[in-house]
């Protein structure tokens, strides 16, 4: 049986007619001088006979071929501790043991479902949390994301980290590009990696949909709207708190309502919230403020607090700073990158980090035993 198959060679040339020898991973001559071409690394196309004998060990180095076509997929290389091979558009960790046991399985990169909810629903058994592929309506491949199964099949769609104030939340919130979308360590509910992240299910964007006028009874097949695939795939979000190993701070979570006209950017209002872990968020009927940004965001970013959920706001202007914002009770918010007026904000390590009560109910904010610190912010849709 033959076997196409691209390797990767030093290129070598002779030195006065002399072969190269490879000795102790390097190539010399018999006279212990040795060179590399001035081209380096070559690919080339090898016809392998599977029924030869191996007789030779050959190491995997961190260089390779470029990865960036068909012809290359199945290329390898190894850095930092990884073997990573090349899928014909990027490189990816080797995986010893897939994921589902079937490799072309539904929700894999060569089946992709359509949201995880789908996936958990046609896969036999119990699906294990972790990364999936799913098929946007929008695009013609499939992507990968973070799947929670365990919790009912919750497709992650957007995710905040604490600590990183010049990276802004905003501009990942507003972003109209999908950001580290295809970062497997970004894909996860820890904070392994130190960025936000955000996949195509949250951008508003024009699309395939059909578009009807009030006169037309059918849609016709010429016309596109705008379309938000939060909306028109998904009834619900989900809003959780985790720790930096992905343990989940709020039971049970913030689960949203969608309707029609939610877009990604406007579903954190108090009319669209079902479910709280906090009683009385759920029995208020106007909180001060329940919003994902406010005026302060575009008048001084430094003072910007993102997903706000306050009860009441009190500051003294002429108290004390260690009594500055005592009247500061409420249930969640990403700190300010920069605020120096409130002690629970001011303080180190407290700039752009999720506070939120522990308790079942609104807490004031100056108050440490009271206020937990979360690793992360997961946004989640079905």
């Amino acid at each position: 049986m033959q076997l196409a198959k691209q390797t990767m060679r030093n290129f070598h040339t002779k030195v006065e007619g002399r072969d190269p020898v490879l000795v102790n991973g390097e190539w010399h001559h018999y006279d212990g001088l040795w060179e590399r071409n001035s081209r380096g690394q070559i690919c080339v196309d090898e016809t392998l006979d599977c029924t030869d004998t191996v007789s030779s060990i050959f190491k995997i180095g961190k260089d390779s071929c470029d990865c960036d076509s068909d012809q290359h997929t199945g290329a390898l290389k190894f850095v930092d501790g990884q073997l990573r091979v090349c899928l014909g558009n990027r490189w990816a960790k080797a995986q010893w043991k897939p994921k589902v046991d079937d490799a072309y399985g539904y929700g894999t990169e060569f089946y992709p479902g359509k949201s995880c909810k789908d996936i958990k629903k046609n896969l036999t058994g119990s699906p294990a949390d972790g990364i999936y592929w799913i098929k946007s309506f929008s695009a013609d491949k499939g992507f990968p994301v973070y799947c929670d199964m365990e919790g009912g099949g919750w497709t992650l769609a957007m995710k905040f980290i604490s600590g990183i104030p010049d990276m802004h939340g905003l501009s990942t919130y507003f972003s109209e590009l999908p950001i580290a979308e295809f970062v497997e360590k970004a894909i996860s509910v820890t904070n392994e990696y130190k960025g936000h992240y955000k996949n195509r299910l949250a951008i508003w964007r024009y699309c395939c949909l059909p578009k009807k006028s009030a006169s037309q009874k059918t849609y016709s097949k010429d016309t596109k709207v705008l379309a938000d695939e939060f909306n028109q795939f998904f009834a619900s979000v989900k809003v959780g708190l985790y720790s930096s190993s992905g343990t989940p701070l709020l039971k049970p979570p913030l689960i949203f309502k969608l309707t029609k006209s939610s877009r990604s950017t406007d579903f954190f209002r108090k009319e669209n919230l079902e479910q709280s872990p906090w009683d009385d968020l759920m029995e208020i009927k106007n909180p001060v403020a329940f919003r994902t940004d406010s005026s302060l965001c575009w008048r001084v970013p430094l003072h910007c607090r993102l997903f706000e959920v306050m009860k009441t706001f009190g500051d003294d202007q002429s108290a004390a700073s260690e009594k500055r914002c005592d009247g500061d009770f409420g249930w969640l918010m990403l700190t300010a990158p920069d605020n120096r007026i409130c002690p629970f904000e001011k303080k180190r390590g407290r700039q752009s980090v999720f506070l939120y009560s522990k308790g079942k109910a609104s807490v004031k904010f100056n108050d440490e035993n009271a206020v937990g610190v979360a690793d992360m912010m997961a946004i989640f849709v079905q």
